[in-house]
């Protein structure tokens, strides 16, 4: 009976690592126990972070396959890093996916090395590849040696129809217009990547070290 009983709240204590009040909980462990990274989330739902995330070199870090999905970092950091010439994204939302919300948290990015490269999005913090995104209350930060090469590390490559809101992003970015900014702060910093916009339409207010909107 005891040995029942034992059973049963070791699944209860793995169940609960898992999900609270429907909120499914990441964390390093419960990353590496479900097959490491890139971690996918295939199902719409919130999920939410209970601890920080090491992503490995030149790996993808959090992948979001699922339309309906809420990400909270929880103010926990993502740190992930790439050698040149691979292409890493911190988190990354595919085309398919719509109405997203990734939030509250920080992203940090680092070169490990490699030879000199001029592709675009070597390092991304936020890859939206959809539109109909939100981003907010994050920041992310690359550090300032990486910013003079080119595009390639980026805090924020979004498509047309994303919201990014109260974020601050040390570093550059790229979006595609017409989408929404409100209240980002950006830091300046000597050889720091500008902010690059696709098209025309961006609106925005509260801006600090946006130089313009198309």
């Amino acid at each position: 009976m005891n040995r029942i009983l034992l059973t049963m709240g070791m699944m209860m204590l793995s169940m609960s690592a898992f999900a609270v009040d429907g909120v499914v909980l990441i964390n390093q462990s419960t990353v590496m126990s479900a097959g490491g990274f890139p971690y996918t989330i295939s199902q719409p739902g919130s999920y939410r972070l209970s601890g920080n995330l090491v992503i490995p070199g030149d790996t993808n870090g959090v992948q979001i396959s699922a339309s309906d999905v809420t990400l909270d970092l929880n103010g926990f950091n993502i740190q992930c890093s790439v050698t040149l010439p691979n292409q890493v994204s911190c988190i990354k939302i595919l085309g398919s996916a719509h109405n997203i919300t990734v939030r509250n948290g920080a992203i940090s990015g680092t070169l490990l090395g490699g030879g000199f490269t001029n592709t675009a999005n070597n390092l991304v913090g936020v890859y939206a590849a959809s539109g109909l995104s939100m981003i907010e209350d994050l920041k992310i930060e690359f550090p300032a040696s990486i910013y003079p090469v080119f595009g390639s590390f980026r805090t924020v490559v979004a498509d047309s129809g994303t919201v990014l809101r109260q974020n601050i992003l040390i570093g550059g970015a790229f979006i595609r217009c017409p989408s929404i900014f409100v209240e980002n702060s950006v830091r300046p910093a000597s050889g720091q990547s500008t902010f690059d916009f696709g098209g025309t339409g961006c609106a925005g207010y509260g801006n600090v070290g946006i130089s313009a909107l198309p």
